[in-house]
């Protein structure tokens, strides 16, 4: 299990210690389309355990689906004259907290997995 999405784990970690900092709108971009790569290359297809699926694959989508999210109401805003970083911040802050919940269940769910 851990040998399957170690690695989309390990993106989402490091995305979520990003955004600590503080990224730009570029920079947040780039980093979900790096976990979205990731994402693409781990074999969901092979696995056959189910309990690991649910355990770390499920929260680990789940969290990508959030950053994805908050991309999407990032990049409408950045389009909108009107709009400012400020009026969206909480609604980014709500995608990033569920993003980052799902990563910690995934990373408690592998731990659990080994022997």
């Amino acid at each position: 299990c851990s040998s399957t999405f170690t690695g989309l784990l390990k993106e989402l970690q490091s995305l979520g210690s990003r955004l600590d900092i503080g990224l730009s709108y570029d920079e947040y971009t780039n980093a979900v389309g790096d976990v979205k790569v990731v994402y693409d290359q781990t074999d969901f297809a092979g696995l056959d355990d189910l309990d690991c699926l649910s355990a770390a694959g499920l929260p680990l989508e789940r969290a990508l689906n959030q950053y994805v999210k908050a991309s999407n109401v990032w990049g409408a805003c950045f389009d909108d004259y009107a709009c400012s970083n400020d009026s969206i911040r909480p609604e980014l802050q709500k995608h990033w907290s569920k993003a980052s919940a799902s990563v910690e269940l995934a990373d408690g769910g592998l731990a659990d997995m080994e022997p």
